[in-house]
Protein backbone atom coordinates (compact mmCIF):
# COMPACT_ATOMS: atom_id res chain seq x y z
CA UNK A 1 0.00 0.00 0.00
CA UNK A 2 2.59 2.02 1.08
CA UNK A 3 4.90 1.49 -1.81
CA UNK A 4 1.37 2.52 -4.26
CA UNK A 5 0.91 6.26 -2.55
CA UNK A 6 4.90 6.74 -3.01
CA UNK A 7 4.85 5.65 -6.62
CA UNK A 8 1.34 7.79 -6.87
CA UNK A 9 2.93 10.97 -4.99
CA UNK A 10 5.73 10.84 -7.40
CA UNK A 11 3.19 10.50 -10.27
CA UNK A 12 2.03 13.85 -9.39
CA UNK A 13 5.37 15.55 -8.77
CA UNK A 14 5.96 14.16 -12.33
CA UNK A 15 2.69 15.77 -14.01
CA UNK A 16 3.34 18.81 -11.88
CA UNK A 17 6.65 19.41 -13.20
CA UNK A 18 5.10 18.49 -16.86
CA UNK A 19 2.65 20.89 -16.24
CA UNK A 20 5.42 23.42 -14.99
CA UNK A 21 7.57 22.52 -18.25
CA UNK A 22 4.32 23.06 -20.48
CA UNK A 23 3.53 26.45 -19.10
CA UNK A 24 7.19 27.37 -19.31
CA UNK A 25 7.46 26.36 -22.57
CA UNK A 26 4.28 27.99 -23.64
CA UNK A 27 5.17 30.91 -21.86
CA UNK A 28 8.96 30.85 -24.04
CA UNK A 29 6.92 30.24 -27.11
CA UNK A 30 4.60 33.39 -26.66
CA UNK A 31 7.57 35.39 -25.51
CA UNK A 32 9.34 33.85 -28.93
CA UNK A 33 5.94 35.37 -31.05
CA UNK A 34 6.67 38.53 -29.12
CA UNK A 35 10.07 38.66 -30.28
CA UNK A 36 9.21 37.65 -34.02
CA UNK A 37 6.61 39.97 -33.78
CA UNK A 38 8.82 42.85 -32.80
CA UNK A 39 11.73 41.34 -34.98
CA UNK A 40 8.78 41.76 -37.68
CA UNK A 41 7.72 45.36 -37.02
CA UNK A 42 11.36 46.35 -36.45
CA UNK A 43 12.04 44.53 -39.71
CA UNK A 44 9.35 46.87 -41.62
CA UNK A 45 10.13 50.23 -39.56
CA UNK A 46 14.13 49.72 -41.24
CA UNK A 47 12.55 48.70 -44.73
CA UNK A 48 10.53 51.87 -44.73
CA UNK A 49 13.62 53.87 -43.27
CA UNK A 50 15.41 52.32 -46.53
CA UNK A 51 12.72 52.95 -48.71
CA UNK A 52 12.75 56.71 -47.47
CA UNK A 53 16.34 57.33 -47.32
CA UNK A 54 16.73 55.60 -51.12
CA UNK A 55 13.76 58.22 -51.96
CA UNK A 56 16.03 61.32 -50.60
CA UNK A 57 19.15 60.01 -51.65
CA UNK A 58 17.69 60.11 -55.06
CA UNK A 59 16.50 63.37 -54.54
CA UNK A 60 19.69 64.98 -53.61
CA UNK A 61 21.49 62.64 -56.17
CA UNK A 62 19.19 64.70 -58.76
CA UNK A 63 19.63 67.91 -57.10
CA UNK A 64 23.42 67.30 -56.99
CA UNK A 65 23.35 66.72 -60.37
CA UNK A 66 21.08 69.84 -61.17
CA UNK A 67 23.68 71.82 -59.20
CA UNK A 68 26.89 70.52 -60.91
CA UNK A 69 25.12 71.00 -64.20
CA UNK A 70 24.14 74.52 -63.45
CA UNK A 71 27.57 74.88 -62.14
CA UNK A 72 29.06 74.04 -65.38
CA UNK A 73 26.90 76.05 -67.37
CA UNK A 74 28.02 79.22 -65.28
CA UNK A 75 31.18 78.52 -65.23
CA UNK A 76 30.98 78.57 -69.48
CA UNK A 77 29.24 81.61 -69.38
CA UNK A 78 31.91 83.04 -67.23
CA UNK A 79 34.61 81.79 -69.57
CA UNK A 80 32.67 83.47 -72.59
CA UNK A 81 31.86 86.66 -71.05
CA UNK A 82 35.51 86.67 -70.16
CA UNK A 83 36.83 86.32 -73.60
CA UNK A 84 34.15 88.85 -74.74
CA UNK A 85 35.61 91.31 -72.12
CA UNK A 86 39.64 90.30 -73.30
CA UNK A 87 38.24 91.15 -77.00
CA UNK A 88 36.26 94.21 -76.01
CA UNK A 89 39.45 95.38 -74.19
CA UNK A 90 41.53 94.64 -77.13
CA UNK A 91 39.78 96.03 -80.09
CA UNK A 92 39.41 99.38 -78.08
CA UNK A 93 42.77 99.53 -76.65
CA UNK A 94 41.91 99.39 -73.19
CA UNK A 95 43.63 98.04 -70.52
CA UNK A 96 42.93 96.33 -67.14
CA UNK A 97 45.35 95.43 -64.52
CA UNK A 98 45.35 94.96 -60.45
CA UNK A 99 48.13 96.48 -58.64
CA UNK A 100 48.90 96.15 -55.15
CA UNK A 101 49.87 98.82 -52.19
CA UNK A 102 53.23 98.66 -52.59
CA UNK A 103 52.88 98.91 -56.64
CA UNK A 104 53.46 95.23 -57.56
CA UNK A 105 51.31 94.07 -60.40
CA UNK A 106 49.02 91.40 -59.54
CA UNK A 107 46.63 90.86 -62.45
CA UNK A 108 46.98 92.37 -66.48
CA UNK A 109 44.72 92.01 -69.23
CA UNK A 110 46.34 88.92 -71.94
CA UNK A 111 45.81 91.45 -74.54
CA UNK A 112 48.39 93.87 -72.68
CA UNK A 113 50.35 91.78 -71.68
CA UNK A 114 51.30 90.97 -75.03
CA UNK A 115 52.55 94.28 -75.41
CA UNK A 116 54.26 94.71 -72.26
CA UNK A 117 55.23 90.79 -71.52
CA UNK A 118 54.84 88.60 -68.12
CA UNK A 119 54.15 91.08 -64.97
CA UNK A 120 55.38 88.67 -62.66
CA UNK A 121 57.61 90.53 -59.65
CA UNK A 122 57.31 93.32 -61.45
CA UNK A 123 56.19 96.85 -59.76
CA UNK A 124 53.95 98.64 -62.37
CA UNK A 125 56.06 102.24 -62.70
CA UNK A 126 59.12 99.18 -63.96
CA UNK A 127 56.14 97.64 -66.27
CA UNK A 128 54.62 99.85 -68.01
CA UNK A 129 57.27 103.37 -67.76
CA UNK A 130 60.19 100.91 -67.57
CA UNK A 131 60.95 103.47 -64.66
CA UNK A 132 62.68 102.60 -61.22
CA UNK A 133 60.26 105.47 -59.33
CA UNK A 134 56.76 105.87 -58.77
CA UNK A 135 55.32 107.82 -62.00
CA UNK A 136 54.48 111.95 -61.02
CA UNK A 137 50.68 112.26 -60.79
CA UNK A 138 49.99 108.83 -60.59
CA UNK A 139 46.87 108.45 -58.80
CA UNK A 140 47.62 104.92 -57.20
CA UNK A 141 48.73 107.01 -53.66
CA UNK A 142 45.24 108.70 -53.81
CA UNK A 143 42.54 106.60 -54.71
CA UNK A 144 44.60 104.15 -51.76
CA UNK A 145 44.33 107.67 -49.61
CA UNK A 146 41.26 108.68 -50.07
CA UNK A 147 39.43 105.23 -50.91
CA UNK A 148 37.70 106.85 -53.80
CA UNK A 149 38.26 106.55 -58.15
CA UNK A 150 40.63 108.93 -59.25
CA UNK A 151 41.02 109.76 -62.79
CA UNK A 152 44.05 110.84 -64.30
CA UNK A 153 45.93 110.83 -67.97
CA UNK A 154 49.01 109.09 -68.87
CA UNK A 155 51.25 108.50 -71.55
CA UNK A 156 52.64 105.40 -72.63
CA UNK A 157 56.41 106.00 -74.10
CA UNK A 158 56.55 102.20 -74.85
CA UNK A 159 53.77 102.14 -77.17
CA UNK A 160 54.57 104.92 -79.11
CA UNK A 161 53.62 107.81 -76.30
CA UNK A 162 50.10 106.87 -76.59
CA UNK A 163 47.75 108.73 -74.76
CA UNK A 164 45.44 106.95 -72.19
CA UNK A 165 42.99 108.12 -69.37
CA UNK A 166 43.29 105.88 -66.02
CA UNK A 167 40.25 105.61 -63.62
CA UNK A 168 42.02 104.33 -60.46
CA UNK A 169 39.55 102.34 -58.06
CA UNK A 170 40.39 101.04 -54.77
CA UNK A 171 39.27 97.76 -52.96
CA UNK A 172 39.80 95.31 -50.53
CA UNK A 173 40.75 91.69 -51.36
CA UNK A 174 39.25 88.84 -49.69
CA UNK A 175 41.75 89.07 -47.10
CA UNK A 176 41.31 92.92 -46.44
CA UNK A 177 44.17 94.01 -47.87
CA UNK A 178 43.82 97.00 -50.32
CA UNK A 179 44.37 96.98 -53.87
CA UNK A 180 43.58 98.95 -56.55
CA UNK A 181 41.76 98.11 -60.35
CA UNK A 182 43.17 100.26 -63.37
CA UNK A 183 40.87 100.89 -66.35
CA UNK A 184 43.22 102.35 -68.77
CA UNK A 185 41.22 103.99 -71.77
CA UNK A 186 42.82 105.10 -75.06
CA UNK A 187 41.74 108.44 -75.79
CA UNK A 188 44.11 108.90 -78.97
CA UNK A 189 41.00 110.17 -80.78
CA UNK A 190 39.73 112.36 -78.63
CA UNK A 191 42.96 114.09 -78.32
CA UNK A 192 42.67 114.53 -81.62
CA UNK A 193 39.22 115.73 -81.73
CA UNK A 194 40.30 118.23 -79.14
CA UNK A 195 42.94 119.63 -80.88
CA UNK A 196 40.30 120.51 -83.58
CA UNK A 197 38.28 121.96 -81.26
CA UNK A 198 40.90 123.98 -80.50
CA UNK A 199 41.84 125.16 -83.93
CA UNK A 200 38.37 125.76 -84.65
CA UNK A 201 37.64 127.77 -81.20
CA UNK A 202 40.46 129.34 -82.10
CA UNK A 203 39.53 130.80 -85.70
CA UNK A 204 35.74 131.03 -84.72
CA UNK A 205 37.25 133.36 -82.02
CA UNK A 206 39.29 135.04 -84.11
CA UNK A 207 36.97 135.94 -86.80
CA UNK A 208 36.53 138.65 -88.42
CA UNK A 209 32.57 137.79 -88.53
CA UNK A 210 30.02 138.18 -85.94
CA UNK A 211 29.31 134.09 -85.06
CA UNK A 212 26.93 133.23 -82.44
CA UNK A 213 25.55 130.63 -81.18
CA UNK A 214 21.40 130.05 -79.59
CA UNK A 215 19.56 127.03 -78.42
CA UNK A 216 16.15 125.93 -79.56
CA UNK A 217 14.49 128.98 -77.55
CA UNK A 218 16.65 131.73 -79.05
CA UNK A 219 18.64 131.90 -76.01
CA UNK A 220 22.50 132.57 -76.96
CA UNK A 221 25.44 130.32 -75.98
CA UNK A 222 28.22 132.17 -77.34
CA UNK A 223 29.11 135.09 -79.16
CA UNK A 224 32.63 135.20 -80.21
CA UNK A 225 35.08 138.42 -80.06
CA UNK A 226 33.72 140.26 -82.86
CA UNK A 227 30.49 140.47 -81.84
CA UNK A 228 31.54 141.69 -78.53
CA UNK A 229 33.39 144.50 -80.53
CA UNK A 230 30.58 144.94 -82.99
CA UNK A 231 27.25 144.93 -81.00
CA UNK A 232 29.06 146.41 -78.04
CA UNK A 233 28.35 143.60 -75.22
CA UNK A 234 30.42 141.41 -72.97
CA UNK A 235 30.70 137.74 -73.35
CA UNK A 236 28.78 137.22 -70.18
CA UNK A 237 26.58 139.78 -70.91
CA UNK A 238 25.72 137.78 -74.55
CA UNK A 239 24.88 134.85 -72.51
CA UNK A 240 21.77 136.75 -70.64
CA UNK A 241 20.17 137.77 -74.18
CA UNK A 242 17.93 136.05 -76.49
CA UNK A 243 18.61 136.82 -80.40
CA UNK A 244 15.72 138.61 -80.63
CA UNK A 245 17.23 141.47 -78.39
CA UNK A 246 19.83 142.12 -80.95
CA UNK A 247 17.04 142.39 -83.98
CA UNK A 248 15.15 145.69 -84.38
CA UNK A 249 11.99 143.82 -85.11
CA UNK A 250 11.70 140.80 -83.05
CA UNK A 251 8.79 139.59 -84.77
CA UNK A 252 11.34 138.78 -87.64
CA UNK A 253 13.92 137.12 -85.70
CA UNK A 254 11.08 134.81 -84.84
CA UNK A 255 9.96 134.43 -88.72
CA UNK A 256 13.77 133.50 -89.45
CA UNK A 257 14.01 130.81 -86.59
CA UNK A 258 11.13 129.09 -87.91
CA UNK A 259 12.02 129.44 -91.30
CA UNK A 260 15.89 127.77 -90.34
CA UNK A 261 14.00 125.14 -88.22
CA UNK A 262 12.10 124.28 -91.26
CA UNK A 263 14.51 124.37 -94.14
CA UNK A 264 17.61 124.37 -92.44
CA UNK A 265 19.03 127.34 -93.25
CA UNK A 266 18.32 131.07 -94.55
CA UNK A 267 20.31 134.13 -95.70
CA UNK A 268 19.71 137.79 -95.95
CA UNK A 269 19.99 140.92 -94.63
CA UNK A 270 18.24 142.08 -90.84
CA UNK A 271 18.23 145.05 -88.68
CA UNK A 272 19.87 144.60 -85.79
CA UNK A 273 20.71 147.36 -82.85
CA UNK A 274 24.02 147.59 -80.92
CA UNK A 275 23.97 147.95 -77.07
CA UNK A 276 23.93 151.80 -77.45
CA UNK A 277 20.34 151.56 -79.38
CA UNK A 278 22.65 152.37 -82.39
CA UNK A 279 20.74 150.65 -85.42
CA UNK A 280 23.00 148.85 -88.03
CA UNK A 281 22.24 146.38 -90.99
CA UNK A 282 23.69 143.05 -90.90
CA UNK A 283 23.51 139.81 -93.96
CA UNK A 284 23.00 136.82 -91.45
CA UNK A 285 23.95 133.08 -92.64
CA UNK A 286 22.19 130.74 -90.21
CA UNK A 287 21.85 127.26 -89.96
CA UNK A 288 20.89 124.18 -87.75
CA UNK A 289 23.34 122.60 -85.60
CA UNK A 290 22.66 118.99 -84.83
CA UNK A 291 23.99 116.64 -82.04
CA UNK A 292 25.29 112.93 -82.17
CA UNK A 293 22.36 111.63 -83.24
CA UNK A 294 20.68 114.22 -85.82
CA UNK A 295 18.32 116.30 -83.77
CA UNK A 296 18.63 119.84 -83.99
CA UNK A 297 20.54 120.73 -80.81
CA UNK A 298 20.20 124.93 -81.70
CA UNK A 299 21.44 127.52 -84.07
CA UNK A 300 24.91 129.41 -85.50
CA UNK A 301 24.43 132.31 -87.14
CA UNK A 302 27.41 134.24 -88.58
CA UNK A 303 26.99 138.00 -89.01
CA UNK A 304 28.52 140.81 -90.84
CA UNK A 305 28.03 144.43 -89.96
CA UNK A 306 27.39 145.77 -93.92
CA UNK A 307 26.35 149.52 -93.27
CA UNK A 308 29.34 150.59 -95.01
CA UNK A 309 28.55 148.50 -97.83
CA UNK A 310 24.83 149.81 -97.51
CA UNK A 311 26.04 153.41 -97.69
CA UNK A 312 28.48 152.74 -100.67
CA UNK A 313 24.90 151.41 -102.46
CA UNK A 314 23.14 153.98 -101.67
CA UNK A 315 26.25 156.61 -102.96
CA UNK A 316 26.28 154.55 -105.92
CA UNK A 317 22.46 154.87 -106.43
CA UNK A 318 22.95 158.50 -107.01
CA UNK A 319 25.56 158.74 -108.95
CA UNK A 320 24.53 155.48 -111.34
CA UNK A 321 20.96 155.53 -110.87
CA UNK A 322 20.28 152.44 -113.61
CA UNK A 323 23.45 150.54 -112.60
CA UNK A 324 22.39 146.81 -110.59
CA UNK A 325 23.93 147.15 -106.54
CA UNK A 326 27.07 144.65 -105.84
CA UNK A 327 26.10 141.89 -103.57
CA UNK A 328 27.51 141.92 -100.17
Amino acid sequence: MKDNLLNQEQLIRKIESLRQRISELEKSQAGRKEEENSLSKAREELEEQLVRRSVELSRINVDLKDEIRERKRAQAQIEALKKQMEFILGATKTGLDIIDSDYNMVYIDPAWEKVYGDHKGKKCYQYFMGSNKVCSGCGIAKALETKKPVVTEEILPREGNRPIQVTTIPFQDEHGNWLVAEVNVDITERKKTDEKIKLFSSAVSSAFDCIMLIDTKGNITYANASASRIFGYSPEEFLKLNISNLDVNPKVTKKIIQYVEAKGSWNGEIETIRKNKEKFTCFLSAFVVKDELGYPKGHMGILRDITKHKEAEKTLKKLYPKSPPNNP
